[in-house]
């Protein structure tokens, strides 16, 4: 009754959960958080036109301290930059300052940050300080749209091209110190870390699979995969993934504490005289 909410994100402890939430007085989706032994509620930020990062909510990321929040907004010129703004409304956000159009920031656990850069046609991954220093891409291999970082930083979760025609789509593992990407999966699997570290959610909604899974995370920073990633839902079966939940998880906690969007509609009728 209050609005939408999505985009749900654990913070760091797991003891509250940040998301936007839009009504129709304010078109704006403001950032809210809500303490779990409490029940407390606040608003974060307000009055920044968030931008997505590919389908769904706005995007935004919570550093590994809880301090600070990452989102991105068009500035200007039209160009799209990283801002970057603490958590207690303490002061205000301020832009990491770029030559080239930047949105879909992580924060990295000694808070760098990685985001996705626009050159030319193609995006590609960049490491970056918070001060804008430092700047270095991290492959060569352009993507798509970046899905999360791992708690420990060694790994980005993105879309990327697919192999053929058949599989247009693909999501990789991409090592943030450089190296070769993993395959994760065919087509548009969404997939996350929980805060633990220690599992990965991994959904296949596109199959007509409606589950979340939880793998296993080995000292490798991710599951054991097939060479070319779980391309269908019997691929699960045959390694054993255990069914976490209904529908796709967004954020997890613990292995066992995980948050996902549910829609509903609510509509009311209204009796309009004519005359």
């Amino acid at each position: 009754s209050e609005g939408s909410a999505g985009a749900p994100q654990f913070s760091p402890d797991s003891q509250k959960l940040y998301y936007l939430r839009s009504n129709g007085q304010n078109a704006r989706a403001e950032l809210w958080v809500t303490d779990l032994a409490s029940g407390a509620s606040k608003v974060v930020l307000s009055g920044y036109s968030l931008r997505t990062c590919g389908l769904g909510w706005q995007h935004f990321a919570l550093s590994s301290d809880g301090a600070e929040i990452a989102f991105s907004m068009q500035d200007k010129s039209g160009l799209s930059k990283v801002w970057i703004a603490p958590t207690d409304r303490r002061s205000a956000a301020t832009a990491i300052k770029s030559q080239t159009s930047d949105d879909c920031a992580f924060f990295l656990p000694n808070g760098d940050l990685v985001l996705r850069a626009v050159e030319g046609e193609q995006n590609f991954l960049y490491r970056v300080k918070p001060d804008g220093t430092e700047r270095r891409k991290i492959s060569d291999k352009p993507i798509l749209d970046p899905y999360s970082v791992s708690p420990d930083g060694r790994w980005l979760l993105a879309v990327t091209r697919g192999p053929d025609a058949a599989h247009p789509y693909s999501v990789a593992a991409v090592p943030v110190d450089g190296g070769p990407n993993v395959p994760v999966c065919m087509g548009l699997c969404p997939a996350t870390w929980d805060r633990s570290g220690k599992s990965l959610y991994l959904s296949l909604p596109r199959s007509g699979d409606k589950n979340t899974y939880v793998l296993s995370v080995q000292h490798s920073g991710l599951p054991n995969l097939p060479p070319n990633g779980i391309s269908s839902p019997e691929d699960l079966i045959k390694i054993k993934v255990p069914v976490v939940a209904p529908g796709v998880i967004e954020s997890g906690g613990t292995p066992t504490f995980y948050a996902y969007t549910r829609t509903t509609v609510r509509r009311n009728l209204y009796r309009i005289p004519l005359s």
